[in-house]
């Protein structure tokens, strides 16, 4: 007799057992796991949002705002067994360790980004101007239950600088995630990027100069928003 481990919670079990004594998935079970569909991968990432009870990633608000929802839809916060009985271990605990990741990564881009105190281009730190710009990922078009508790858990609450906004055209609406940066340039780099007006223009060639543009983007971060742009976004949900 061999022991091995259970697929779906990882429990060691002999090879000869019929069934898991723990989950109770059946001996010779095809190990092949269905996927977690798009609202399936949301409420793995608020679960992890309403089990996060030290507030390590985030604050005791949002946390409280999730398990309040949890609560009204399903009498409580599910546990992550439940997840792993309906898609398997590996693939929930992917799910979660990809979310807290990009969650860590995000909290420690806001601890720095806007500690700097020097020019952008040049490094100089005379004369100093801040200039705002955003940048969005863009979100599903389908705005539903899942996104509007999402939203409150990961961004809205948490974080002033990343929020839900909603841009709305004659034709055509989109939901976003927005970071919101301040571009730092000296009075002379400033002065050399004037038009003719006297005003300042600035492409996304120099807000790429932001030191953590390029970190942002790797978060799926892409549209770069113009101070103009950035005002067209509202607050959603």
């Amino acid at each position: 007799m061999a022991l091995i481990s259970c697929p779906d919670c990882g429990k060691q079990i002999s090879d000869k057992a019929p069934a898991c004594p723990k989950c109770g998935r059946p001996a010779g079970l095809p190990l092949e796991e269905p996927s977690l569909d798009e609202n399936a991968v949301k409420l793995v990432q608020l679960t992890c949002v309403a089990r996060d009870v030290n507030h390590v990633y985030w604050d005791e608000e949002s946390v409280a705002a999730v398990q309040r929802w949890f609560h009204e839809h399903y009498g409580g916060v599910p546990s992550f067994d439940r997840f792993y009985n309906v898609y398997g271990r590996k693939s929930v605990d992917q799910v979660a360790k990809q979310f807290i990741e990009e969650r860590h990564v995000e909290l420690e881009a806001y601890r720095q980004i806007n500690g700097d105190s020097s020019c952008h281009a040049c490094g100089s730190r005379d004369g100093l101007t801040h200039y705002p710009f955003g940048m969005a990922r863009i979100l599903s078009t389908k705005w539903d239950w899942t996104e509007t508790v999402l939203s409150i858990g990961v961004s809205a609450v948490t974080l002033p600088w990343l929020g839900i906004g909603g841009l709305y055209g004659p034709s055509r609406s989109r939901t976003a995630q927005i970071i919101r940066l301040q571009l730092v340039l000296c009075r002379r780099c400033a002065d050399q990027r004037k038009g003719f007006f006297g005003k300042v223009k600035l492409s996304v060639k120099d807000y790429a100069l932001h030191p953590w543009f390029e970190h942002v983007r790797s978060l799926s971060y892409a549209k770069v928003l113009t101070p103009e742009e950035l005002a067209q976004y509202k607050p959603v949900g």
